[in-house]
């Protein structure tokens, strides 16, 4: 078995010759083995980002937002079977569409993000109920439950269930059902008017010279891609997924089971050899996140990084090295 110190050392190699820019996190089932931190949390400033430094997670904010419609499920406010009419009574097809396809991307709703103006698009300022209305009479690609297809079409309108049958904002459901029990103290809805310590700004390179990331106005992303977090968070987010905190253990296979094409409810199911993995990516204007779970083994790799860079082949190889 590979010493602790030797897998520090390892993954720092890994890291630096990766040039990785962000936070860094592996664990198994003993704790955290490895937590670091490179790059810039701010290049004008020369702020370092830290382990509490505060990323954007783009779209591993879908995984709390399929848990938090699992919870309301589990407390009989619904049903994955319920049709989308129940909730929105004149959307196109809200007769055939299911909450289950809504969570699983097998809903055919047209994807908003592949507008041919989304960059001047994500400046503007909107509510949820705007948002879909933007794309609610688009046609839809297949029959719903047909096939897979991502669309961040759908978490919105999960977000918006949420509101309508909690009586909450998605920001303050999320707060008192997810992060407050957890003591995810770091971890929220971004919004780039508040003042949000420890908060990274995003880049990107353009002919190797470093840029400011567009902007996008984060009233767009909701239950999609809205959040911000911290490694250390999100350690404490894998961690409870093994216990009944937030679900049950019924409930909670629901939440891990693959559909179609292995999707689950925001995760992505696979096997690395006979080991079963879930992990999903996120990308944002100029932030990329990662996790991904080996549950029988309890081991877990969190990346986050505020460069716009690559990341899920560094989580891929620091896995294969915890698990030889």
């Amino acid at each position: 078995m590979i010493s602790t110190n030797n897998i520090k050392d390892q993954i720092s190699t890994v890291l630096e010759q990766a040039n990785f820019k962000g936070s860094f996190l592996a664990a198994n089932r003993e704790g955290i083995i490895y937590a670091g931190s490179y790059g810039l949390a701010n290049a004008e400033l020369n702020v370092r980002n830290t382990t509490s430094t505060k990323f954007r997670i783009g779209s591993l904010t879908k995984q709390f937002t399929a848990l938090s419609i699992l919870q309301l499920v589990e407390n009989n406010h619904l049903t994955v079977n319920d049709t989308l009419d129940r909730f929105i009574p004149d959307y196109p097809r809200g007769k055939e569409i299911t909450i289950h396809q809504l969570l699983s991307h097998s809903s055919g709703i047209y994807n908003f993000s592949n507008r041919s103006d989304i960059m001047e698009w994500y400046k503007s300022s909107m509510t949820i109920k705007e948002t879909i209305d933007s794309f609610q009479h688009q046609p839809t690609s297949f029959n719903p439950g047909e096939k897979y297809e991502y669309s961040n079409s759908n978490y919105v309108l999960l977000t918006y269930i949420i509101e309508q049958v909690s009586g909450l904002s998605y920001e303050v459901y999320l707060k008192n059902n997810i992060f407050n029990v957890l003591g995810m103290n770091d971890t929220g809805y971004d919004n780039e008017s508040e003042i949000i310590i420890n908060r990274a700004t995003g880049y990107y390179y353009k002919d190797e010279i470093l840029n400011n990331a567009p902007y996008i106005n984060m009233s767009i992303p909701q239950g999609a891609g809205g959040l911000y977090s911290t490694i250390e968070d999100l350690y404490k987010w894998d961690r409870a997924l093994y216990g009944d905190n937030l679900l049950g253990e019924k409930i909670r296979a629901d939440f891990f089971t693959p559909n179609i094409e292995n999707y689950a409810y925001g995760w992505m199911v696979q096997y690395f050899g006979n080991m079963k993995v879930l992990f999903h990516t996120g990308g944002i204007h100029g932030f990329s996140s990662f996790i991904c779970r080996f549950p029988e083994e309890q081991v877990c790799v969190i990346a986050l990084n505020n460069y716009s860079q690559d990341i899920s082949g560094i989580a891929v190889q620091v896995s294969q090295m915890i698990l030889r």
